[in-house]
């Protein structure tokens, strides 16, 4: 059994299946991904409310599941929050304070569009606990993303075909939490409102993409910058540039991480100015003779 985090403690008392004690082993990820956020969470939804109409009882580990037990979860994990389910079955509607649930179908884009009508497109947390079918689970967040405001966090549990779901996502960010439940499963899917390839310079916010933590710790030092690794991911970091820069623009001052900005070396080679940082030997040997500036 996993070491209960107190999430894991919440969702225990509640009875829903996402704690390793009871089920699945989504509640430890969880918590890592949202225990910085509880305060500023405003907002949660969750499709699927719960399969029984009435209360089911657990007889090997003697504990009661209620239809709603992940909503009451998610409003005591997160204070501040309005938590919004949805469900295909009108017997498991249930309203109470920071908790409101609709009916919806999510094999019909109406019925999507008209849930995000209700509850607005600023959601931070999204989750599809529905109907578990991959092919329900892409048409959903296909008609869901571009709704979405840029910053949700979208999650997709019990994945039964991770591949086509990915490809079928391909143009969204994604990761696969490791997921402890005896061993590492592949059920969860994090998707992010960006496109999934690095951005070396990302215009709207001016941050600079890495490929890893380490790479991320190596080059913060150089360039005086702040590290802000994302909440799902140890491996993806982004670096706030000082002087910023814009997609296509690489302004005097500027660092350019030349293993993940390849692509902008013609522009460097008229820009003798801009520092580079390279990353093994094979690089600044190709780069010396093209490239003024090193490190």
């Amino acid at each position: 059994m996993n070491k209960m985090t107190p999430l894991c403690e919440i969702a225990y008392r509640y009875g829903t299946d996402k704690c390793p004690q009871i089920g699945h082993g989504y509640t430890p990820v969880y918590y890592e991904m949202f225990k910085d956020r509880r305060e500023e969470v405003k907002k949660v939804l969750e499709l699927g409310i719960g399969r029984q109409t009435e209360k089911e009882y657990y007889e090997k580990r003697k504990i009661w599941r209620y239809p709603g037990a992940s909503l009451k979860m998610w409003k005591d994990f997160f204070p501040n929050a309005q938590i919004y389910g949805a469900d295909i079955l009108p017997s498991v509607m249930l309203e109470e304070d920071r908790i409101k649930t609709f009916i919806c179908d999510e094999r019909k884009e109406k019925d999507l569009k008209a849930l995000i009508e209700k509850t607005g497109s600023d959601i931070d947390i999204f989750i599809d606990d529905a109907s578990h079918r991959y092919p329900d689970q892409i048409f959903t967040a296909k008609t869901l993303m571009p709704l979405l405001d840029k910053d949700i966090t979208y999650i997709i549990e019990d994945i039964s075909n991770g591949g086509s779901v990915k490809k079928h996502l391909a143009q969204y960010e994604q990761h696969h939490p490791y997921v402890l439940r005896g061993r590492h499963i592949r059920k969860l899917l994090v998707l992010r409102n960006r496109k999934k390839n690095f951005n070396f310079f990302y215009p709207e916010k001016h941050k600079m993409w890495l490929s890893s933590a380490i790479r991320g710790r190596q080059l913060a030092p150089f360039l005086n910058a702040e590290i802000n690794p994302k909440e799902f991911s140890e491996d993806d970091v982004n670096i706030y540039i000082k002087p910023s820069v814009i997609d296509g623009y690489v302004p005097d001052g500027a660092w350019v991480d030349i293993a993940d900005g390849g692509k902008f070396i013609k522009k460097l080679i008229k820009r003798p100015k801009v520092n580079v940082i390279v990353n093994s030997i094979a690089s600044y040997n190709y780069l010396k003779d093209r490239l003024e500036n090193k490190i």
